[in-house]
């Protein structure tokens, strides 16, 4: 896991949250190397129901376009292209990282999806040489 892309704010703190459901968020992206663009708005009836036309966090998931990861994944109708993956997928209220994409879908018949953010931390605390590094258990 590349922990180079796992912002800190300038106090050193992490800059991320845990996904809440109806949460606005963004994707930003260099999809299949373009230029870098941000997917923000959405048409999709799910997120229409929010009152708003953004990107929102639609719900925990088992990934079916991955292997099972053992949890849930956050998903979202907001536009990816390949080569997304790794992306940062934002809340679009406190602008932390939720998730990191990984995982797009062709039309809408499933969510894109992203690995939890406190999943990846969880990763980091269980590697002793990072974990302090990342104020585990404080």
């Amino acid at each position: 896991m590349d922990l180079a892309i796992i912002p800190t704010d300038s106090s050193g703190d992490a800059a991320f949250r845990d996904a809440v459901l109806g949460t606005e968020m963004y994707l930003p992206q260099h999809s299949a190397g373009w230029d870098k663009e941000f997917g923000i708005e959405s048409t999709h009836a799910e997120d229409q129901a929010y009152g708003a036309s953004k990107c929102h966090v639609l719900g925990s998931y088992t990934a079916s376009c991955t292997a099972s990861s053992g949890y849930y994944e956050v998903g979202y109708y907001c536009d990816s292209l390949g080569g997304s993956s790794g992306s940062a997928v934002i809340s679009g209220i406190s602008h932390k990282v939720i998730a990191l994409h990984h995982c797009g879908c062709t039309g809408c018949a499933c969510y894109n999806i992203g690995v939890p953010i406190n999943e990846v931390y969880a990763d980091i605390c269980a590697n002793e040489a990072l974990a302090a590094d990342w104020n585990c258990g404080n």
